[in-house]
């Protein structure tokens, strides 16, 4: 797979680009959730809710995105399905080096895929995602607030395309996105731009956060359903999204 970015960061850098954008991805910068180990997952729920059914966003409990950034290595794992401000919302935790650095509250509503809270801090109100039915031209803006930062801006969606790249010499996979775009947003004084790539049944599969000079982007690697061994990877001759 190709990773294409403006700069190489390091580790540090790195995870203060996580919290980034993740609180705008989410929206507003802040520091990391803390250096504890990364949790169990929780069992799965039997019953089919929203969280298990969004197509264009899987969030059933055990789904996991292996995301490469240069030579970086970073999961992402839907942990459990809690309550959170009186909405059942999917945690997603975000694992860097076996590490624990953010995590954040999805929750999948009639008119789109919301992020209620970051690293256990509400946003109000929640931010918009994703709007659904996912149709290109929809756009939408934001106004939310979080650990007191204003989150401000647009989103609009388009469609995108993303490639998978073959190691067995084949020519490269192209896949149609829903592609959601943020320009010129604002986040507690600091202007953001935020590009989303999704994908059905997969979810996301890419995400640029650009502030100032510094650009990182984030490339779907590995994607993992729950009790799915082995996983589909895009090292294993583009199969990746099929």
């Amino acid at each position: 797979m190709t990773i294409t970015r403006r700069r190489q960061p390091g580790k540090g850098l790195l995870l203060q680009s996580l919290a980034l954008r993740l609180l705008i991805a989410a929206c507003v910068l802040a520091g990391p959730a803390g250096t504890s180990r990364a949790g169990e997952v929780t069992a799965a729920p039997t019953d089919a809710s929203p969280l298990s059914q969004c197509e264009l966003y899987p969030l059933a409990v055990g789904t996991q995105w292996t995301f490469q950034s240069g030579p970086l290595i970073v999961r992402e794992r839907v942990v459990q399905h809690e309550d959170f401000q009186g909405e059942r919302c999917a945690r997603i935790d975000t694992i860097f080096d076996d590490q624990l650095v953010a995590y954040e509250h999805i929750a999948v509503r009639d008119d789109g895929v919301y992020r209620v809270a970051v690293s256990g801090k509400p946003i109000q109100p929640p931010l918009k995602m994703i709007s659904l039915p996912a149709k290109p031209g929809t756009k939408w803006t934001v106004d939310s607030t979080v650990a007191g930062q204003a989150i401000r801006g647009e989103f609009v969606s388009s469609e995108g395309t993303f490639s998978v790249r073959s190691r067995g010499g084949d020519a490269d996979t192209t896949f149609k996105t829903y592609r959601v775009t943020g320009e010129k947003m604002t986040a507690g004084g600091t202007t953001l731009s935020l590009v989303y790539d999704f994908v059905p049944k997969f979810g996301k599969v890419k995400q640029v956060a650009r502030t100032g000079s510094v650009e990182t982007t984030l490339e779907l690697k590995d994607y993992q359903a729950p009790g799915q061994v082995p996983t589909r990877s895009a090292d294993r001759g583009g199969s990746l999204l099929r």
